[in-house]
């Protein structure tokens, strides 16, 4: 996802099916049966990188929005306990558990480094990270798709009726406004830099999974360069600006793009080496680009080349399910020091730094 606080104001739409959040339960409470995890423990077999494990714990975290980190914690959504899950709150040097909070459904987790925000359907719970409740912000009619944090401002995107976004002060939870990111031309403001404002196609009018990029230079209004046709498929979410580089993450690749002109600068998608497609979005930490390949590997990229600079290679291979049914979910955090994958198969979160 290539978190970092700036100025990216909108993320692509995540299908959730939440409703309500219940409070804080002691460490240690648990509900519903153990299942076993299909695939024993994973093994680092290969380490190229110079990071090295710093702890893991048997738990079972289900996907990249519901596993975040920051200031020295790492929280996930596991659901191990029942429906609904629980928030699960760690320390990030050891590991070891300091709180938790149930919930009766699902939730998707974004955080800075204050706070912890549990996102419901109609709904955003606050929490500090040492697990105080601060404050509750019910949106409803308006359903949540997504939520970006710049700042002191969460930007939250409502699903049914646009491209509207809602704009909530981090510290209080109030609603500061209300706004419509939709042109009459079916462009919606999609990021914004210093430079220029990125405006994307509205998907749902043209029936297509490519995007169409406008970039309009902020200060003369005139286009800078269009991305159009099939260069890129649906950006999960808006690109992180490095340099003179747009970093976007699309469906099992990054693509980087030339900030100035458009221009495809670099990939990591080669239909030749099947290796080199990936199961999670990247993660930028200091000033190398990480993520999970299908092959098992935790790798490493050069930011202005995409030249892979080392890797991890966990073992065994990724397997097609999980414990309860469907598909295996890979969770993918870093606090800016260390990296924390979560694989649903064998059940664990690691925990890997310098």
């Amino acid at each position: 996802m290539m978190n970092k606080n700036g100025s990216i104001l909108w993320v692509a739409p995540i299908l959730l099916a939440v409703l309500t959040l219940a409070g804080c339960l002691p460490i240690g409470l648990r509900r519903g049966p153990t299942v076993s995890p299909p695939v024993g423990p994973r093994l680092i077999a290969e380490n190229t990188l110079g990071l090295r494990e710093y702890w893991r714990r048997s738990v079972e975290c289900l996907g990249t929005r519901n596993l975040v980190a920051a200031s020295g914690r790492v929280a996930c959504v596991s659901y191990r306990e029942g429906p609904g899950g629980t928030v699960l709150v760690f320390d990030a040097a050891n590991g070891s558990l300091l709180w938790e909070a149930h919930q009766e459904y699902n939730a998707f987790l974004v955080a800075d480094a204050e706070r912890l925000y549990l996102v419901q359907v109609y709904d955003i719970y606050a929490y500090a990270w040492d697990g105080r409740w601060l404050w509750h912000t019910g949106l409803f009619p308006d359903k949540i798709c997504s939520v970006e944090l710049s700042r002191d401002r969460l930007y939250v995107m409502e699903c049914i009726r646009g491209w509207w976004r809602k704009t909530i002060d981090v510290h209080t939870g109030d609603i500061l406004s209300r706004e419509s990111l939709l042109r009459d031309d079916g462009f919606a403001l999609f990021a914004q830099y210093p430079q220029f404002d990125l405006y994307i196609q509205d998907v749902p009018s043209m029936g297509t999974p490519w995007a169409t990029l406008w970039a309009v230079d902020r200060t003369t209004r005139q286009t800078r360069w269009v991305i159009t046709g099939r260069t890129l498929l649906m950006p999960s979410g808006p690109p992180l600006l490095v340099d003179n580089l747009l970093l976007v993450n699309v469906w099992r690749e990054v693509v980087a793009l030339d900030a100035s002109s458009g221009q495809v600068v670099w990939r990591t998608y080669n239909p030749a080496a099947p290796k080199t497609v990936l199961v999670t979005e990247a993660i930028l930490m200091a000033d190398s680009l990480y993520a999970v390949c299908d092959d098992g590997r935790l790798i490493r990229l050069d930011v202005r080349t995409g030249q892979e600079t080392g890797y991890i290679q966990f073992a065994p291979p990724l397997s097609n399910h999980n414990p309860y049914g469907g598909s295996n979910f890979l969770g993918w955090a870093s606090d800016g020091q260390m990296l924390f994958v979560s694989f649903e198969d064998s059940q664990e979160l690691i925990a890997l730094g310098p």
